[in-house]
């Protein structure tokens, strides 16, 4: 009969610090990889610049690198939300105006409300408490 292993409160710490390090070394990763792909675009780019092409050549096994139509990225100020949003709308375009809450601030509202005691809105239909654990003392 083989012999039960029991799993003590140490395995549990050492597992958890573990995997948060493998957490840890993947955002890292990606964030560099992110890096890398930014880098290697933007050179593509230059050199495609430079050189007045749209494409590169097609590489067997690689395929080819097409410069794309440039992506407009717009933004506003907070201040000026009342005059863009009328400009929207004089556009015809009043459907693309959401007004939203962040769910992090709905979230912060509905723990104050409980923590006051006071009642949460019907419309807030599901809200829970995740416990967390968090590692001190190692790095």
């Amino acid at each position: 009969m083989p012999v039960e292993q029991r799993i003590t409160e140490r395995d549990l710490v050492e597992h958890f610090k573990a995997a948060k390090q493998q957490k840890d070394d993947a955002e890292l990763a990606f964030d560099n990889a992110k890096t890398e792909y930014v880098k290697a675009e933007l050179a593509i780019l230059e050199l495609l610049e430079a050189t007045g092409a749209e494409t590169t050549a097609r590489y067997e096994g690689l395929g080819y690198v097409r410069q794309m139509d440039p992506k407009l990225y717009a933004s506003y100020a907070k201040e000026s939300e009342v005059e863009v949003f009328a400009f929207v709308k004089e556009q015809g375009r009043g459907d693309v105006i959401k007004e939203t809450i962040h769910p992090g601030t709905l979230s912060s509202l509905v723990k104050e409300l409980i923590e006051a005691g006071k009642p949460i809105p019907e419309g807030v239909i599901t809200y829970y408490f995740k416990k967390t654990a968090r590692l001190f003392g190692a790095k």
